[in-house]
């Protein structure tokens, strides 16, 4: 499938970037083949996610044609980590109307980095990662369910790994199986299945679960705005 409206994957990766070094960002991992586009980026703030447990605010982007999804991101220092917080109330997700010119989408792009940028963002996704903390047991084995639906997708021995992460794992609770999913994610080269993996960890913290199979990428109700009223 091809971008329409003349999109490319390299003018994406131009406004994500223009935008996030306005914030002090830098990228720390991409994958683009001109189809495809994949972002992850860390900014200039830190916070504590527990003892000796540091954690860089970011940013995350997912570009594939008709779709583009920006999001918080978490990136934990001492295991070097990804959740991606597809959850937040900073979340951008852009539709591609055929109407729509190709620098209204761009500043569109411009506006979720922008957005998932803001320290609230961090501080909110922080919170609720220290908070997976004190969760029971019994909590984060109910959310195995969401990896379940994982099986019927990709391979079949992701799920059990994930389980042995976090049978290994010395934390028991929600926080434990967001750490054996991103852990995960990190050893998988597949740039939509490691996408899918830590949009999945980044959700057990606030128990929201991404649907299954192909997602209609709705823009939020800002974002459409923004786009009507430049033509998003």
């Amino acid at each position: 499938m091809k971008w329409k409206l003349d999109l490319t994957t390299a003018a994406i990766k131009d406004a994500f970037t223009e935008e996030l070094e306005a914030s002090g960002g830098t990228i720390s991992d991409a994958y683009d083949d001109n189809t495809r586009l994949f972002l992850r980026a860390i900014l200039p703030r830190t916070g504590e996610l527990g003892l000796r447990d540091h954690a860089k605010a970011g940013v995350a982007l997912r570009a594939v044609p008709d779709q583009i999804a920006v999001h918080p991101y978490v990136f934990r220092v001492v295991c070097t980590n990804g959740a991606i917080m597809a959850h937040a109330l900073q979340t951008h997700r852009i539709e591609i109307p055929d109407w729509a010119g190709p620098e209204t989408v761009l500043t569109s792009v411009r506006d979720g980095v922008r957005q998932c940028c803001r320290e609230e963002a961090f501080a909110d996704a922080a919170a609720q990662i220290r908070a997976a903390r004190q969760s029971e047991a019994d909590f984060a084995l109910a959310m195995m369910a969401f990896v379940s639906r994982l099986r019927a997708e990709h391979t079949s021995g992701l799920v059990e790994r994930i389980l042995d992460r976090f049978a290994r794992h010395e934390e028991p609770n929600r926080f434990g199986l967001m750490n054996a999913i991103t852990a995960t994610a990190r050893t998988v080269r597949d740039p939509e299945v490691k996408w899918r993996l830590e949009e999945l960890g980044g959700s057990v913290p606030a128990f929201q679960c991404p649907k299954s199979g192909p997602r209609p990428w709705k823009p939020r109700p800002a974002a459409r705005a923004d786009l009507c009223a430049t033509a998003s």
